[in-house]
């Protein structure tokens, strides 16, 4: 008798599992796939900047916070579009908010073609970063033809119409932009 009053429980607990497998999938997936903010984005490289770009070729900066997990898939990325490019086609600056130091810091360091930089000066909010993994290309003229993420969710490695478009405008080829993933690099203040 007792064993009757409890075959409802089954179904119920069951059903309950899966609408929580459910909610959580999705959760996990917004999560993934929510792009990250940005900020206005100049044309033109910003005249107030302490990076410069070189006389010719493209210049990529791309902003990174060391403590983001999705800085790693972001890193990759950028290791992968670099590769093939020739030798004096473009710079690539990494610009790392907070401290230089780190797993992320020393992989970087150990690129060729990337050159590192710590952000002291505020240059993420110079180029309308916002969230990590915030890349920006401009040409040897100065002028901006790509902005926005290389990858294509948060910490997804793997090629992407992000990384597809900033190997594009590396190669002189404007591009536009591309949603960016990844973690705020500084708080808002009002």
């Amino acid at each position: 008798m007792r064993a009757e009053r409890l075959t409802w429980l089954v179904p119920v607990v069951a059903g309950a599992w899966v609408i929580g497998l459910a909610i959580g999938a999705r959760a996990v997936y917004h999560y993934a796939t929510e792009p990250g903010s940005s900020g206005a984005t100049p044309e033109i490289w910003p005249s107030s900047s302490s990076l410069t770009p070189p006389p010719h070729g493209t210049t990529a900066v791309v902003f990174v916070h060391p403590e983001c997990p999705c800085s790693r898939a972001t890193l990759h990325e950028l290791v992968e579009v670099t590769r093939d490019l020739r030798p004096a086609a473009a710079r690539v600056l990494v610009v790392f908010e907070g401290r230089g130091d780190g797993d992320l810091w020393q992989d970087a360091g150990r690129t060729p073609r990337l050159e590192r930089v710590l952000d002291e000066a505020g240059e993420g909010a110079r180029f309308g970063a916002q969230t990590s993994g915030f890349a920006v290309v401009y040409d040897a003229s100065a002028h901006l033809v790509f902005h926005g993420g290389i990858t294509g969710s948060r910490g997804h490695v793997g090629t992407n119409i992000g990384s597809v478009e900033l190997r594009a405008a590396l190669d002189g080829t404007p591009s536009g932009e591309h949603p960016v993933f990844g973690c705020a690099l500084a708080e808002e203040t009002p």
